[in-house]
C-alpha cells in the first residue's frame, strides 16, 4: 500500500510539473484563437482584413480536405493470390473502420488546431463493452465476458494535453503522455468499479 502511494505522489508531481511547463503554451493558445476569430468591434479597423484567418483557411484544404481511401500494398509484388487477398482484407477492414464514428470531422479539428496553435492531436481510444450472464454452474455468480470492442480516433484539445517535460529535446525523448479529463465523481466510480 505505501508504495501504491508513493507512485501516486511521484505521477501528482510529474502531472503539476508538466501543466506548469505548459502553461505558457496553453495561455497562447487562447491568444491566437481569439486573435483568428478576430472579434474586434473597433470602427477604427472597418477595411482592415485579418490576413491570419485569409492564411489559415487557404492551408487547410492542402493539409486535409476529404477522408482517405485505404490503398494496401504488399512490399514485394508476387504472383501470390493469399497475399493480394490479404490486401484487399485490410483494405476493407480500414474502410469500415473509418464509417464507424466521425473520422473526417475529428481530424479536421486537429488539422485546425495545428495551423492555428501549432499542435493538432487525435487519441485513439479503445473502447469495449461487457456483459453479464448468470454462471451456469454456481448460484448466484456471474461471468463477465466482453461483448464487442471498438477503437475510435478522438480529437484532443490542445489545452487538455500533457507530456513528460523532463529532460526532453526530441519528441522521441518523452516517456509519457496524457489528456486531461473533466468527469464527475460518480463517472470516476463507475469507469474504475
Amino acid at each position: 500500500m505505501n508504495n501504491e502511494v508513493e507512485e501516486v505522489k511521484k505521477w501528482i508531481e510529474k502531472i503539476d510539473k508538466a501543466e506548469k511547463h505548459y502553461e505558457n503554451y496553453y495561455q497562447a493558445v487562447r491568444d491566437i484563437r481569439e486573435y483568428y476569430k478576430d472579434a474586434r468591434s473597433d470602427s477604427r479597423l472597418r477595411g482592415k482584413y485579418n490576413i491570419f484567418w485569409s492564411t489559415v483557411e487557404t492551408l487547410k484544404p492542402f493539409l486535409y480536405f476529404k477522408q482517405p481511401h485505404p490503398y494496401v500494398e504488399r512490399n514485394q509484388k508476387s504472383g501470390n493470390k493469399t497475399e493480394a487477398l490479404a490486401c484487399k482484407i485490410l483494405e476493407k477492414a480500414l474502410e469500415w473502420n473509418l464509417q464507424q464514428f466521425d473520422f473526417d470531422s475529428v481530424i479536421k479539428y486537429a488539422r485546425n488546431d495545428f495551423l492555428i496553435s501549432g499542435m493538432g492531436i487525435v487519441w485513439e481510444q479503445y473502447k469495449p463493452t461487457f456483459k453479464t450472464l448468470p454462471h451456469p454452474e454456481i448460484a448466484g455468480a456471474c461471468l463477465e465476458f466482453k461483448d464487442s470492442e471498438k477503437v475510435e480516433t478522438v480529437y484532443v484539445n490542445p489545452e487538455h494535453f500533457l507530456a513528460d517535460c523532463d529532460k526532453v529535446g526530441i519528441w522521441e525523448d518523452v516517456s509519457w503522455v496524457a489528456k486531461k479529463l473533466f468527469m464527475s465523481k460518480q463517472e470516476v466510480i463507475c469507469l474504475l468499479y
